[in-house]
């Protein structure tokens, strides 16, 4: 039989202790041997510290990085697709794009028709349909209505839709587009939501609108 070594050293207690000293936390080793002497070992604070930093980076710090990144990647209009675990949590085949975009797609089909003289005054749209990474999406419209809204303003509702190879649509929508006529001359611009003259105030005005919007079925 191998001879075991005649000083063994065998953990008694582990804790930590705080340094007023060096003003952190310090891991704190006290030993005893097989002769009977004891002994006591102090490692670095940043040996404690270094895993409670990583996990507030963990937790706190990589969720807002990760949102700005998103934030960022949506308002260039990029293709955002999802892989890994998230697919498999979404119950997904393969990466798909970012809805968003198909809203852009269905703003500039508006846009592209209307010409410059006009005036897209609404649009909404949903996203009822995954578009996967080498689908087709063809962008469709009709013109629904065409009538005088309010003030007298020349308008038509547009029916609009993205559709694919399978001939699904992916995203219904719907826009209002305010147009120059010969009876009334160029685009009279709506007014904004509550009369507001700079952006905090129209920013009020919507979330006030919403408000209301929401609370309305509740009466």
């Amino acid at each position: 039989m191998p001879k075991l070594p005649l000083n063994r050293r065998h953990l008694l207690l582990g804790d930590s202790v705080y340094d007023q000293r060096r003003h952190t936390y310090v891991l704190r080793e006290i030993a005893i041997h097989d002769d009977g002497s004891v002994a006591v070992q102090q490692t670095s604070g940043w040996l404690f510290v270094a895993p409670a930093l990583i996990l507030l980076g963990i937790f706190l710090i990589y969720p807002i990085i990760w949102s700005l990144w998103m934030s960022f990647q949506v308002g260039k209009g990029m293709n955002f697709s999802f892989g890994g675990l998230t697919l498999d949590f979404a119950g997904n085949p393969t990466t798909f794009d970012y809805g968003r975009m198909r809203e852009t797609w269905l703003i500039h089909l508006c846009t592209d028709w209307m010409g410059d003289d006009a005036w897209l005054w609404k649009l909404d749209c949903e996203f009822r349909k995954f578009n996967f990474v080498g689908d087709t999406q063809w962008l469709r419209g009709t013109v629904a209505r065409k009538y005088l809204a309010e003030g007298d303003r020349p308008a038509v509702d547009l029916e609009v839709w993205a559709e694919n190879q399978r001939g699904e649509t992916t995203t219904p929508g719907h826009a209002t587009v305010l147009l120059p006529s010969r009876e009334h001359g160029p685009v009279d611009l709506p007014e904004p939501p509550g009369g507001s003259s700079d952006l905090t105030g129209l920013l009020s005005a919507i979330a006030s609108d919403f408000a209301d919007g929401m609370a309305a079925p509740l009466r």
